[in-house]
């Protein structure tokens, strides 16, 4: 009696789902744009009752408005429970579990409801309470990105709140865009119950934020015995500590201590980038990264402001400041272990500390530095010249300076706007890049963008033979 017929590769879910991975479902459109085309997946649904149901997870794996505003709502709604990544930029209902028996509930009608609980992935813009409804549901989300004001709402801007994110166990990305500080000191506390898992985290357009957070605790090896094995502190309180790797920062709108004092409660912090920080005290944060022992790549963007043609930029001495604040470190950090009992990437400088010659720490280095300049000048590039062998990539945005009428320099052009365009100083520039190139031997690649008609030809800014292989110029103003 022969047994029973064997199942066919085709009738397992795992081998078709398999399949669905491999099937054409976006094509690239103009300006890096996607355009969604799932012909060839809705065919294979078709095939079987089996295949639609190993293939339906695929097909509505993600959904993006901004590149299926054409989809009807009704098949959006329909199969939201799939979606696992999540893109809106208008406002909708949301669909409530309940831990009773009744049916669940949702915040407008059931038709206009989204049913999504697996989430990995958030993307929405607005100040709905749906928005937050969306967080609640998925407490497994990874990353968000969350834009307080939307094109398609009058919202007002939201303000941080302390719960925010509370239960939300497994987030690792998160961006922040067009909120208010508020008055109450809640940024801190906000990230603190996401403080486990957050290593990714950028804040832009911040605006208000009068308060001042607290003194953070100092990360030394005096404090490493009194932390609990859940990173707390041994009386009970919560830890006050954040592992944010990589952290961004919108400065433009905003002169509140909150985001600069931010830095002192990041020990693990390894990539810091500032945006439109000329305004912002410097020497504040520069303080505050000694709590920062880590930091190795710094990103520093200026803003351009069209009316007036202009493009601000840190002052050289302040760029000098942040680049060797990862250069050096208190002596009390040399034999310390971060917050969270992990190793800080220290070096000694000079003889072991049993020498007694008093000479500082060093850290591990920089290695990677970016930003808009206005060339190389010298207290910036004596910096980046005692950074030395931990130097691996440098990338310069360089702008021509500009200035007031009443500063005037014969060598300088006035354009029809009453703009006063300091010349550009190419042998200066030239012999300051070959200094850095000397001093940091590790440099793996070196790249000099020119955004104004300093020069017509960029083959004036000449490179060395030794150094041409890891030296790249670009003239964009041509």
């Amino acid at each position: 009696m022969s047994g029973p017929a064997p199942t066919h590769a085709l009738e397992l879910p795992e081998i078709l789902l398999r399949i669905s991975q491999f099937l054409p479902l976006w094509s690239a459109g103009d300006r890096g744009s996607y355009i969604f085309e799932p012909q060839t997946l809705l065919a294979c649904t078709l095939v079987s009752k089996s295949f639609r149901q190993a293939m339906l997870p695929t097909l509505w794996y993600m959904f993006d408005h901004s590149f299926m505003r054409n989809l009807p709502e009704s098949i959006m709604f329909k199969y939201s429970p799939h979606f696992r990544i999540l893109g809106l930029n208008y406002p909708v209902s949301v669909t409530l579990p309940t831990t009773s028996t009744s049916t669940a509930t949702t915040t407008t009608t059931p038709l206009r409801s989204l049913s999504c609980t697996w989430l990995i992935d958030l993307r929405i813009y607005g100040n709905e309470p749906s928005c937050r409804d969306l967080l609640h549901v998925n407490p497994q989300l990874q990353k968000i990105l969350w834009a307080g004001t939307t094109e398609y709402s009058d919202d007002s801007i939201p303000v941080v709140e302390p719960n925010l994110l509370k239960g939300l166990t497994d987030l690792r990305w998160l961006r922040l865009c067009e909120w208010d500080l508020g008055r109450e000191g809640a940024l801190l506390p906000m990230l603190q119950a996401v403080q486990n898992t957050l290593t990714v985290l950028r804040l832009d357009s911040f605006c208000g934020g009068e308060g001042v957070l607290p003194d953070p605790l100092p990360a030394t090896a005096e404090n490493s015995p009194f932390l609990a094995p859940d990173h707390g502190i041994s009386d009970g309180s919560p830890s006050p500590w954040l592992r944010i790797k990589e952290l961004t920062m919108d400065l433009q709108f905003t002169l509140s201590h909150q985001l600069i004092d931010l830095v002192a409660f990041c020990p693990l912090l390894e990539d810091l980038t500032l945006i439109a920080a000329c305004d912002a005290d410097l020497n504040r944060l520069v303080q505050n990264l000694e709590h920062c022992p880590n930091l190795s790549r710094i990103q520093v963007d200026g803003i351009y402001f069209g009316l007036f043609d202009t493009y601000r930029i840190l002052r050289d001495s302040k760029f000098a400041s942040l680049i060797r604040c990862c250069n050096r470190v208190p002596q009390s950090l040399s034999r310390s272990l971060s917050p969270f009992g992990e190793n800080v990437d220290i070096e000694e400088r000079g003889s072991s500390s049993g020498s007694g010659n008093g000479k500082s720490a060093k850290r591990g280095g920089l290695k990677s530095f970016r930003a808009d300049v206005h060339g190389l000048e010298p207290l910036f590039t004596q910096a980046l010249i005692e950074a030395g062998p931990s130097l691996q990539s440098l990338h310069l945005t360089i702008h021509r300076m500009q200035h007031d009428e009443t500063d005037i320099d014969t060598d300088d052009d006035e354009d029809d706007r009453g703009i006063v365009r300091s010349r550009y100083d190419i042998k200066r520039d030239q012999l300051q890049l070959y200094r850095i190139l000397e001093a940091c031997p590790n440099l793996e690649k070196v790249q000099l963008e020119f955004e104004d008609p300093v020069f017509s030809n960029s083959t004036i800014f000449t490179v060395d033979p030794r150094w041409q292989s890891i030296v790249k110029v670009v003239n964009n103003g041509v």
